[in-house]
C-alpha cells in the first residue's frame, strides 16, 4: 500500500489489511486465527497497528446506520442496540458477546442474528467481518422472494454454501456489491490518510472553531464544513490537507477525522 494507492483505493480489505499492519508469527501451528483470504493477501484477526480502536467504532458507527434502513426484527434491533451500546463504550465486548449468545439462545430464523455478530471487534478483521453482514443482511432483504423460492427446493448443502458465501444468482452479488462501494470513501473519511497523520493543538483553537464541531458532531449537520475551514484558518491553521477536507464535496459523516481532531478526539 502506498499513500496515493490508499488515497485512490476502491477496495475496503486492501485498506483494511493495510491498517493491521505486519502480522505477528502464530503462537501455534497450525495458526488457529480467523482470517479472510483475498487477493491482497490474508487479514488475520489481531489488533490494529495504523488507527486506533476510537476511529474504528465510528466506522462501524456509519455501518450500523444502514441498517436502521432495513425492517428488523425486534431480536435484530435489541442485538444492534447493544452493539451500539459496545461501540459508545457502555459495554465491554465480553458484555456484547454475553448478550449476543442469550439472543440466540432464545430466538430462531433470525438472519441477523446468525451473521456472526461475534466477529464484529474494533479490529479491521472485525471490520471486514461487519461490512460483509451488512451486504449479506441488505441483499437477504431486498431479494427475499427470490431466496424464499430458491430455499424451497434447496438441498441441505446449497443451503449451507448459500448462507455461508451468498447466494448464488446474480442480483444478489450486485446489491453486495452496491453496498461495498462507498466503504473505502466512508474509511477515509473517518480514519483521514495514515501516511499523514494529523494532530491539531487544541489550545490555539478558537471558540468558534471548536463550537462549529460540536454542532456537527451532535447534529450531524456537516454542510458548515467549509465554515469549520474558514474557522481553522482564522485559529492559524495552514494544514493543507485539513482545509481541503473541509471545502472538499464528501459526502461527510459525524465521525469525520477533522471534526474528531477539532475536539481532540482521536
Amino acid at each position: 500500500m502506498t499513500e496515493t494507492k490508499w488515497l485512490a483505493s476502491v477496495d475496503l480489505t486492501e485498506m483494511l489489511i493495510y491498517l493491521r499492519g505486519d502480522v505477528e508469527p502464530a503462537s501455534q501451528s497450525p495458526d488457529p486465527r480467523p482470517r479472510c483470504i483475498t487477493k491482497h493477501g490474508e487479514l488475520v484477526a489481531g489488533e490494529a497497528t495504523r488507527v486506533s480502536s476510537r476511529r474504528l467504532a465510528r466506522f462501524a458507527r456509519e455501518c450500523c446506520r444502514k441498517w436502521w434502513d432495513l425492517p428488523l426484527g425486534l431480536a435484530s434491533q435489541e442485538l444492534l442496540v447493544e452493539y451500539e451500546r459496545f461501540l459508545d463504550g457502555l459495554r465491554s465486548w465480553e458484555e456484547f458477546c454475553t448478550n449476543c449468545t442469550y439472543l440466540r439462545e432464545t430466538v430462531n430464523n433470525d438472519s441477523f442474528i446468525s451473521r456472526g455478530a461475534f466477529t464484529w471487534s474494533l479490529t479491521p478483521f472485525g471490520m471486514s467481518s461487519l461490512t460483509q453482514s451488512l451486504a449479506w443482511s441488505t441483499a437477504c432483504h431486498i431479494h427475499r422472494e427470490r431466496i424464499a423460492e430458491l430455499e424451497r427446493t434447496a438441498s441441505e448443502d446449497e443451503l449451507f454454501t448459500w448462507g455461508f458465501f451468498g447466494y448464488d444468482f446474480p442480483e444478489f452479488g450486485a446489491t453486495a456489491s452496491e453496498i461495498f462501494r462507498p466503504l473505502p470513501g466512508l474509511l477515509r473519511e473517518v480514519v483521514g490518510n495514515p501516511f499523514r497523520p494529523v494532530t491539531l493543538d487544541t489550545r490555539r483553537l478558537t471558540s468558534t472553531a471548536i463550537a462549529l464541531a460540536r454542532q456537527m458532531d451532535k447534529t450531524l449537520d456537516l454542510s458548515v464544513m467549509p465554515i469549520l475551514a474558514d474557522a481553522l484558518q482564522d485559529a492559524g491553521c495552514e494544514d493543507p490537507d485539513v482545509l481541503a477536507h473541509c471545502r472538499g464535496p464528501g459526502p461527510h459523516v459525524r465521525g469525520c477525522w477533522v471534526v474528531d481532531c477539532v475536539l481532540g478526539e482521536n
